[in-house]
């Protein structure tokens, strides 16, 4: 992987954690991340975030990096390109659970 391209994926988790924290969350980047075994950001309960900064997303590898990388929490994609807002995909499953409890 390029400086460029750790140092875009770096600011990404920046800001993902900066609008995490406004709302209220301890969130913190993982700094001692191997091989997607660690989610890049801690600090939403029960998630395990991966974040991507791409232009051209590869979303079924993101998916399953964010899957590993969550362990026992729901994993949790967020991404987005340049100049677009952030996106977020989980399972349907887990999402469904979400709701559920929300009823």
């Amino acid at each position: 992987m390029s400086k460029t391209s750790r140092t875009k994926g770096a600011v990404g988790e920046r800001e993902v954690v900066s609008i995490l924290r406004e709302r209220g969350y301890d969130a913190k980047r993982s700094f001692q991340q191997i091989a997607g075994d660690r989610a890049d950001v801690t600090g939403l309960p029960g998630f395990g975030i991966e974040v991507k900064r791409a232009e051209r997303l590869e979303l079924w590898a993101a998916l399953d990096q964010a899957a590993k990388a969550a362990g026992t929490d729901t994993p949790l994609l967020i991404f987005r390109r340049s100049r677009t807002e952030w996106q977020a995909a989980l399972p349907l499953s887990d999402l469904l659970d979400i709701l559920e409890k929300l009823k």
